[in-house]
């Protein structure tokens, strides 16, 4: 199976090579092509507040102790754990280059975000099958740059890109309120939802349902405000078994049966992470091909009114010129020449005047396109809004509509290719990929 994955992330890369990145080139889009990991492994990312019990589940699934826990942070890298017959630790630089590490390109994180690597080598059975990363937990930071050194976001991107699965654990005091948890759902993990599991973790704490429900709510809210869909994303909420009573805490008032099994869940879809390998390579490709597509309809929506607009006063310019030299052509042999003559020069300056005046209405209207993008979406997207779901398009949309918009401020609408769409040969390849060579690639076998 993971040679045939390997396969598929070879295809894929080619696709972004030859289709994505020239077009997009084309209507100055930067598009990022995923790291995907090295590994055939599926791998499996932890991500949270800290104390929110990342380092405890690690620790449950592996059935030893591995990481270390506890309510102050315990550490503050990320720490990849892998399989090896012979137990061993490599820390930082030297991490990043070990042969065990299924990750490329870290070095760019900086030497702030490599000092506080770990590769941590264990002969435990789970990790035969996968590769787990825990995370620093998440702080209250002006800035990431500035709290850590390194900018952990981009780090988190590039692990949850590679990443099979991710987990997003939250814990009771901190219920999704620090900057960085809010900073990693409206930016690092924006995409990446498909493959993202929240869990509340630590359920074994409550003394009663009223607390329960408190603070369930308050973690509800705070993810309105930052999810990105009409709909609330699921939240597991679970617990580890005496983790508590290891803290001191006393046992909790509330019957933990479905929290259990909101716990066996979870586990049940990181053993089965090696099955969503391929739609993980495949999906973002699709979504990258699927908002680029839009990306340059919009453009070329804007860029028909601006073309329109320089077609309308090239006619008017040509109108003014052609009764000039009719005029003139007419009057020829008039006996008032003089008179004639000054006519023809003040049509011609006329028209000299108005071809001046009309550059300056084009770009007028070029920067209209610009302040009135939304309307440009609408009218291309009015018939697939009716027709598809809405809530997909707005999505999707909200993804484009900042990366358009400052590609068009810095080259402007008049900058945009002026073929049709329908004689565009890179585009016509964009389409095939989206509606064929994506559906090819899902019942492929590599």
């Amino acid at each position: 199976m993971y040679k045939g994955v390997n396969q598929l992330q070879s295809r894929t890369e080619r696709y972004y090579r030859d289709v994505l990145t020239p077009l997009a080139q084309q209507y100055h889009l930067e598009i990022n092509m995923p790291r995907q990991a090295n590994s055939g492994n599926p791998i499996i990312l932890l991500l949270g507040n800290h104390s929110s019990g990342k380092s405890t589940f690690i620790n449950y699934l592996l059935g030893e102790s591995v990481q270390k826990t506890g309510i102050a942070p315990t550490d503050d890298g990320f720490t990849i754990l892998s399989f090896s017959e012979t137990p061993e630790e490599s820390r930082g630089p030297a991490a990043a280059m070990r042969p065990e590490v299924a990750f490329s390109g870290l070095d760019r994180f900086g030497p702030a975000f490599l000092s506080r690597l770990k590769l941590r080598l264990l002969n435990n059975e789970l990790l035969k099958r996968m590769t787990l990363v825990d995370s620093p937990g998440m702080i209250d930071a002006a800035t990431t740059a500035q709290g850590r050194g390194y900018d952990f976001m981009s780090a988190v991107r590039s692990f949850g890109d590679s990443a099979d699965l991710i987990l997003f654990f939250l814990d009771p005091e901190k219920p999704g309120t620090t900057g960085e948890t809010i900073s990693a759902f409206t930016q690092g993990l924006s995409g990446l939802e498909n493959k993202t599991l929240i869990l509340m973790n630590k359920a074994d704490v409550f003394s009663s349902m009223r607390d329960f429900a408190r603070d369930y709510g308050a973690l509800c809210w705070n993810l309105s405000r930052v999810a990105k869909t009409k709909d609330m994303p699921e939240i597991y909420t679970t617990y580890i078994p005496g983790a508590a009573q290891a803290s001191g805490l006393q046992n909790s008032g509330l019957q933990l049966d479905g929290f259990d099994e909101a716990r066996e869940e979870v586990v049940q879809q990181i053993n089965e992470a090696s099955s969503r390998r391929r739609d993980n390579v495949i999906c973002p490709l699709q979504e990258q091909a699927q908002r680029l597509d839009m990306h340059i309809r919009i453009c070329w929506e804007m860029k028909k009114n601006v073309l329109q607009a320089r077609t309308v006063c090239a006619i008017i310019t040509f109108i003014i010129f052609a009764l000039t030299a009719g005029f003139g052509h007419l009057f020829r042999n008039s006996e008032h020449f003089e008179s004639i003559l000054l006519g023809v020069c003040g049509g011609l300056l006329l028209t000299l005047l108005w071809w001046i005046i009309s550059r300056f209405v084009v770009k007028r209207v070029a920067r209209n396109q610009v302040a009135r993008i939304e309307d440009a979406y609408q009218r291309v997207y009015e018939l697939d809004a009716a027709l598809a779901s809405r809530e997909d398009l707005e999505t999707r949309w909200n993804a484009v509509r900042g990366p358009l918009e400052k590609s068009l401020a810095v080259v402007g609408v008049e900058a945009i290719p002026s073929s049709s769409l329908g004689y565009n040969r890179r585009f016509r390849k964009l389409q095939k990929l989206i509606h064929k060579d994506i559906a090819a690639l899902r019942k492929s076998k590599g």
